[in-house]
């Protein structure tokens, strides 16, 4: 009953992740179909501006949702941001072009992506909390851990989905209605998952009301310091994640002259490999020491994403497959320690807002600003690997914040070690 109430509320983040990677791996469709097309370049910078309001509003939304789940329980924010996803894919996938409606419908689109954004700022945090909460003793790893195996199925399938249509469909047919059916069909299962989750989570634990009235402020003035460590731990994730998927397959569409698919299908594979892998990473995550593991698998990313950035310099296809899937070994052995670290940051009452001010604000400022941010880099700095020394910096970072967690080196970390708050 508990691994199923624990599958129930991870599949929500790879559903929210699946419809993220749809509209970021669909953006050169939506521009021309959703604003003034008169410039080509105008028009996807605007389609990928959305994408970056997805991110940006994140941090906003934690003020609403966390303050729900830590005073009314994580159930009710499940609920309500598997409702909007379910909106917002919904309008997407009916939504009427620029050329039908005008600038209507790249306001509709806007107004839909903050809603996704506002979501996801409830749904990863809380989610994450919840699971923590529900798992055994012994099995805190694995438990937490299944938010990020939801995540990465999820943009496995955005990326197994389109791929299929592009093959089975002309590309103008797929380009005029054909990329809508995605959209569908997350809204289906958003559905479906909604109605089970209604079911399958009445039995949550009960919040503990006693300690404020204001958890959000209350993480802020008492817990600072975890969210800062959760922001730090998150940054190098977010910064190898969206290299690998957002910036590394245009690096190879501009620079080796990859096409659309060829890039896309080089992802699918590597995130396969990635998804393969965390259940063996999670298996033997217990008996390995935290600090070990995550430094290991930190260094590992920044090393292959070294080769990845000089095989493109070399233009060697075979070296860019293997250090594609190499990163992804190297993540899928950061993510169950940092899974479990992340959800004993707080104390019960403040979880969710404690990780959702961490997380969010991390993701907004490491995860959606990375392509530029390596795009930047490249360009000031004329170094091919520039990407790979900002990975570094911020990796280097995260070992020690890791090094300060209390208890982190004692011989039982993960069951011994419950975050104590004062105020």
């Amino acid at each position: 009953m508990i691994e199923k109430k624990a599958l129930v509320i991870a599949l929500g983040n790879g559903l929210e992740f699946y419809d993220f990677m749809l509209y970021g791996i669909l953006a050169p469709i939506f521009a021309p179909l959703f604003f003034p097309h008169d410039n080509h370049f105008i028009s996807l910078l605007m389609a990928y501006t959305l994408i970056a309001v997805g991110y940006i509003i994140r941090p906003l939304g934690v003020f609403l949702w966390g303050h729900i789940a830590d005073k009314r329980g994580r159930k009710p924010v499940l609920i309500i941001t598997i409702s909007l996803m379910a909106i917002s894919a919904t309008i997407i996938a009916i939504l009427p072009t620029y050329n039908s409606i005008g600038m209507i419908a790249p306001l509709i689109l806007l107004v839909c992506r903050v809603t996704q954004g506002l979501a996801y700022a409830g749904e990863m945090p809380t989610s994450r909390a919840a699971l923590y909460e529900i798992a055994p003793s012994g099995q805190k790893i694995r438990y937490t851990s299944y938010s990020e195996i939801s995540t990465v199925t999820g943009a496995v399938t955005a990326c197994l989905i389109v791929l299929l249509f592009t093959w089975i469909m002309p590309q103008s047919m797929f380009q005029n209605w054909g990329w809508r059916i995605p959209f569908a069909i997350s809204v289906a299962i958003i559905i479906y998952l909604g109605y089970i989750r209604s079911i399958a989570l009445e039995t949550l634990p009960k919040i503990n009301h006693k300690v404020t009235n204001f958890p959000v402020f209350s993480a802020l003035k008492y817990q600072w310091k975890s969210v800062l460590r959760i922001m730090l731990i998150e940054s190098p994730l977010s910064i190898c994640f969206y290299t690998l998927t957002f910036y590394l397959p245009n690096v190879l569409q501009d620079l080796m002259g990859f096409s659309i698919l060829g890039s896309l299908t080089l992802l699918s594979i590597s995130l396969i490999i990635l998804l393969l892998f965390l259940p063996l990473m999670i298996k033997i995550a217990k008996n390995l020491h935290v600090l070990y593991q995550v430094g290991t698998a930190l260094m590992g990313m920044c090393l292959t994403s070294f080769l990845a950035f000089k095989f493109v310099q070399s233009q060697s296809i075979c070296g860019i497959i293997i250090s594609m899937i190499s990163i992804c070994f190297f993540l899928s052995m950061y993510l169950p320690k940092y899974a479990l670290l992340v959800a004993k940051q707080s104390s019960n009452h403040l979880r969710a807002s404690t990780i959702g001010l961490g997380l969010n604000i991390a993701i907004a400022i490491f995860g959606g600003t990375t392509p530029m941010v390596n795009t930047y880099l490249q360009s000031t700095l004329n170094i091919y690997y520039a990407p790979s020394l900002y990975l570094l910096i911020m990796s280097v970072i995260a070992i020690f914040i890791i090094r300060s967690v209390p208890q982190v080196n004692s011989e039982n970390w993960e069951n011994n070690y419950a975050y104590q708050f004062s105020q």
